[in-house]
């Protein structure tokens, strides 16, 4: 979808609608694809999965129907008069500048004023988690009424938007916002190596979360639970690494992978399309399906998790199934959903905002018995969002049962606000809450079945966690 599609007006029937409805848990995915994204001098922001410098496709997907909500509530909260008055005053544009100069600080206030009432009269927490909006808002307010570039102008509201500090919320430039978008439609590649990391700051580290097959880290040798020490000899300082930089050229890792001493590896980088949100196959040629569900990201990750339980229905009995959410840092409500309704039914939630609740309800569909066959699911730290939500209600309901360790603890949802420029804001504008009444925004999910075990200290054959799993379906038979 073009960022021009993200007007900011919208009827109160379209935002109700479940038909018309995407709505996003920020992740370390969409992270990523912020930091990974910028362009003209913007400046990148942290992330937890920053695996390489996307690159749009030439062949796009046009946007579904039910297109990504954009713009404000027909019926927000009122703010207060204090809290509106401490930015309504504009500052004059500096005497003598350009018109073009003056026109952009222009369209850069009205940018400024709608970002800033939207967090206003939309955020989730009624004290901004702490800061004092009205006042950084007028802060910067009056730097972007002083003029900046473009990319300026991004990167102020990059830094003001990350002052909520709640781990969700997130302005985006146009090029970032595109690419937002061509994730959504799977249709993006990356300049880089193939790899998803995410931080160990306690040893300066990053570890693989996941490396894609046939990319050049396969390729090298490379693999999940491998820990990087080092990038062209400088250290992993608290855990961030980027591999900006163009196809063809060599980028020099240091590699432990667990149990084994450091080694030095040089991988080319190359153009490396996006993996499939799916993976599935048969436990030892057995009855017990294995599925790794990589994010909620791709629109078409329920499409392809009922394609592979047909499959491998029809290709012999199933008699339990993992699914493997330990590296899912979460992605959209329209995958949430789908994927839930192949295992559950009816309503399992609520999303809390500050006008009002709605209620998480799937309508289930059964696929190769999927509503009935004994289901575990693995969960660990970096487990976040959409994915903690959909462990958390098929635990609490009883459907599923839990293996791993407490997760990440972040369940906010956050929900698009485009920009004329093509800019966009992405605002946690609400919460979730479960049927059990656990607040796992703050404490996470328990498994029920915990089993410790850190990412970077085992490899995929020696996996205690996956075979407690195992075990446990074969006792549930």
């Amino acid at each position: 979808m073009p960022p021009a599609a993200y007007a900011c007006e919208k009827t109160e029937e379209q935002l109700t609608d479940p038909a018309r409805r995407l709505y996003f848990l920020l992740t370390g995915v969409l992270l990523s694809l912020v930091v990974l994204a910028g362009c003209q001098g913007e400046q990148p922001i942290p992330t937890l999965a920053a695996a390489a410098r996307p690159v749009l496709g030439t062949g796009k997907a046009a946007a579904p129907e039910t297109g990504l909500p954009t713009g404000v509530p027909t019926n927000p909260l009122t703010p207060s008069p204090q809290l509106k008055a401490a930015h309504l005053s504009a500052t004059a544009a500096p005497a003598g500048v350009r018109a073009p100069t003056e026109q952009r600080t222009a369209r850069h206030l009205r940018i400024f004023d709608q970002l800033y009432d939207l967090v206003l009269d939309n955020y989730v927490y009624p004290d901004f988690n702490g800061l004092n909006w009205p006042a950084w808002g007028a802060i910067y307010r009056e730097r972007v009424a002083a003029g900046m570039t473009r990319a300026e102008f991004h990167q102020a509201m990059t830094e003001l938007v990350d002052k909520l500090n709640d781990g969700h919320s997130v302005f985006q430039s146009p090029t970032a916002a595109d690419v937002t978008d061509a994730a959504i439609h799977g249709g993006y590649s990356t300049v880089g190596i193939g790899v998803e990391t995410a931080p160990r700051p306690d040893r300066d580290a990053a570890v693989l979360l996941d490396v894609y097959l046939g990319s050049p880290a396969w390729n090298a040798g490379l693999r999940p639970h491998d820990s990087l020490l080092s990038l062209d000899g400088n250290p992993i300082t608290h855990g961030t690494v980027q591999f900006a930089g163009s196809a063809g050229s060599p980028v020099v890792l240091t590699v432990q992978t667990p149990g084994q001493h450091p080694r030095q590896v040089t991988i080319v980088r190359a153009t490396v399309p996006s993996p499939p949100p799916i993976v599935a196959g048969r436990w030892q040629d057995g009855e017990i399906v294995t599925i790794l569900i990589r994010s909620f990201w791709n629109q078409d990750t329920t499409a392809l998790l009922r394609r592979r339980l047909q499959e491998l229905g029809a290709a012999g009995p199933i008699s339990g199934l993992v699914i493997d959410l330990r590296t899912n840092q979460g992605g959209s409500e329209h995958s949430l959903l789908g994927a839930l309704s192949l295992f559950a039914d009816g309503t399992l939630g609520h999303f809390a905002r500050r006008d009002g609740d709605r209620p998480l309800v799937v309508v289930g569909e059964n696929v190769r018995d999927s509503q009935t066959l004994p289901l575990v699911i693995l969960v660990g730290r970096e487990t976040t969002s959409y994915a903690e939500i959909f462990a958390g209600v098929l635990q609490s309901t009883g459907r599923a049962r839990l293996v791993g360790t407490v997760t990440g603890g972040n369940v906010e949802t956050i929900w698009p606000h485009g920009f004329e420029d093509g800019s966009r804001v992405w605002i946690a504008e609400e919460s979730f809450r479960s049927l059990s009444g656990g607040n796992w925004e703050r404490d996470g999910i328990v498994p029920g079945y915990f089993v410790a075990a850190d990412w970077a200290k085992f490899t995929a054959d020696s996996d205690t966690q996956f075979t407690t799993a195992i075990q446990l379906l074969q006792e549930m038979w």
